[in-house]
């Protein structure tokens, strides 16, 4: 549509592809003297005009009043509406009708009448809409009433216009440039959490299934939230209960394993119909299994706690996809219990224990001393990157890297949110992620960068962390599981202009 003097041009695309515009003229309710005519084209889709009653919408081919004016020309200095019909409007004329108007889908357009008669420049329409003010005052609607954004950020401040994308995120244009705010993509999304003081709330393990279920082994159980949004608790197996569960795997046949460091005596198996038990009679090395890791191989290996129970020679078993057996050279480890293995590029594995850091070359042990201050000497989590570091913790004084010889050690002063590191992962591009008691940390460029609750973690208070290429997972210690959208880590670069 175009104005123009006493009409509007309406221009038609014709059917077929076809390019060509077909025009027409219909009668305007604007009039040619109205100077403040204006058109305004929606997300709704639908166009707004001011017009000498009022402001109109284009309905049907023809002109509707939308928001009378009985006093005046209406004019309009800014005008939005949301793909879903929720809109609001900045009235200058006439004087009668002067102020902020909303509407919402079924209910007619209302004067903010507490918003006063400050000249309104931008408007962003939605459920939770937002007005900026001259000079640079941001008010937002909470439901029932509107609130002042303070401190409010600078390019809201200088906005100049406003527009809300389909998934809520809003466009903020200045006299310096455009800016985008996430607000409809947060960066953290609730999977699941349970009222104070469910034992569930407390997080040890993470997988994703085949079918695209989280798994997640608590101090409740296993919970079991699926894509559809449904959850599942199981905390008994039959006779046996299913207490804490602190080893998750996945084999080469899609079979999930659990296990547990502390609540079960024997591992068990879900073949997508029913659970297997995994005992002493059937290879387990030790009751006791803290974790489940994997190797290129696809071999599943099982890490127990050696002290805590019988010992069946040692305290590693291995699963080959056909049977489960105690690893043999885990014997000289006596009784170290495992917390954590790591495999290097080389086939080196590498293994956390109660006494430190064990390398396995496949014909001989190395145990590896730590340095002065590593205590206590237990080695929680390890993980390896394609160079053949180690990253190492042990739960207490930091993270260690060894490369090598030389050993760095890694602390708050280094930009570490917490000393207490419980979980090293490295996701495909061999970037470390760190949860610890303080939150989470990822070393980029060189730089470690910090998460936490200013950036809307719900708890700093982590243990399991789950990368996978559109999203981060992390299990609490008392807040459930959550989930950061890596969608920010991806958007474009950038632009610099070079002007001679």
């Amino acid at each position: 549509l175009a104005h123009r003097g006493d009409s509007i041009a309406v221009f038609r695309a014709r059917a077929g592809g076809d390019s060509t515009l077909t025009g027409e003229r219909v009668p305007s309710p604007v009039g040619s003297g109205h100077l403040g005519a204006r058109l305004y084209r929606t997300r709704s889709g639908r166009i707004f005009l001011n017009g000498l009653a009022g402001v109109m919408v284009w309905r049907d081919g023809a002109w509707a009043l939308h928001l009378p004016t009985p006093g005046g020309p209406a004019v309009a200095t800014t005008l939005d509406e949301d793909a879903r019909g929720h809109g609001a409007t900045w009235l200058r004329f006439p004087a009668t009708h002067q102020g902020l108007w909303t509407w919402a889908p079924g209910r007619p357009p209302t004067l903010a009448r507490g918003e006063g008669t400050n000249l309104a420049v931008a408007l962003g329409a939605g459920p939770r809409p937002l007005a900026v003010y001259e000079p640079g005052h941001v008010r937002v609607h909470n439901g029932s009433r509107w609130d002042l954004l303070d401190p409010a950020p600078a390019e809201l401040r200088d906005a100049e216009f406003l527009r809300r994308r389909a998934d809520g995120d809003l466009w903020v244009g200045t006299r310096n440039g455009v800016h985008l705010y996430r607000e409809g993509t947060p960066r953290w999304t609730r999977i699941f959490s349970f009222p104070f003081p469910d034992q569930r709330n407390r997080v040890h393990a993470l997988l994703r299934t085949r079918d695209g279920a989280l798994w997640a082994g608590t101090a409740g159980g296993l919970v079991i939230h699926r894509p559809d949004g449904t959850s599942e608790t199981i905390d008994r197996i039959g006779a046996s209960g299913v207490e804490v569960v602190t080893g998750l795997a996945r084999d080469t046949a899609g079979h999930v394993w659990i296990a547990s460091g502390s609540g079960m005596d024997a591992v068990w198996r879900w073949d997508g119909t029913r659970w297997h038990r995994f005992g002493r009679e059937q290879g387990l090395a030790t009751p006791r299994v803290h974790r489940i890791t994997s190797t290129r191989d696809g071999r599943l290996w099982f890490l127990g706690l050696a002290d805590r129970g019988w010992t069946n020679g040692g305290a590693v078993s291995v699963w080959d996809g056909a049977r489960l057996t105690h690893w043999a050279p885990s014997e000289a480890l006596g009784n170290r219990g495992v917390y954590a293995m790591g495999e290097a590029p080389d086939g080196t594995l590498w293994f956390g224990t109660t006494h430190g850091l064990s390398r396995w070359d496949g014909r001989t042990w190395t145990h590896r001393p730590v340095e002065p201050g590593y205590e206590p000497a237990r080695t929680f989590a390890v993980a390896l990157d394609r160079g053949g570091r180690v990253w190492f913790t042990n739960r207490e004084t930091g993270l260690y890297v060894l490369d090598g010889d030389s050993l760095t050690h890694v602390t708050v002063r280094d930009g570490l949110r917490d000393n207490r590191v419980w979980e090293i992962q490295l996701d495909d591009s061999d970037t470390p992620w760190i949860a610890s008691s303080g939150g989470l940390n990822v070393r980029r460029n060189g730089e470690w960068t910090g998460i936490g609750l200013e950036d809307g973690l719900p708890s700093p208070y982590l243990w399991p962390v789950l990368i996978e290429p559109d999203r981060v997972t992390v299990g609490t210690l008392g807040h459930g599981v959550h989930e950061l959208s890596r969608r920010e880590e991806h958007g474009p670069g950038p632009q610099v202009l070079v002007e001679a």
